[in-house]
């Protein structure tokens, strides 16, 4: 099973009702409260059961988002604003490239218009 992609356990119990000749104890010598305690036992393994594939399954989440924080602070932190220098940087070379193609071509101009 997947929970937002991670793969997370699915137990499945293979415990079943048991009837009292199964249990390994008569009739003659227990009450009835010993069937009901046997009884409630089966079901509270089942819910041990259960808890413990819950339990499991929100550790590993936990394990997951954490993993996941610490990638969004890199990417907030570090990758980010070096992508953003680096943009401003190739933004500021471009425009003082741009500027001295403009001066190159205005001194040559200057050139031709003096050599006639």
């Amino acid at each position: 099973r997947s929970i937002m992609g991670v793969s997370v356990p699915v137990v499945q119990s293979h415990a079943t009702h048991n009837d009292v000749i199964s249990r390994g104890y008569g009739f003659a010598g227990t009450s009835a409260n010993l069937d009901i305690a046997a009884k409630e036992f089966e079901e509270s393994i089942k819910i041990i059961i259960e808890l413990g594939e819950i339990e499991k399954t929100i550790i590993m989440l936990a394990k997951e988002i954490e993993t996941t924080k610490r990638r969004v602070n890199a990417l907030e932190h570090v990758m980010i604003p070096r992508i953003n220098n680096t943009i401003s940087f190739i933004e500021m070379r471009l425009e003082e490239m741009e500027r001295e193609s403009f001066v190159q071509l205005k001194v040559i101009k200057r050139n031709i218009d003096s050599r006639e």
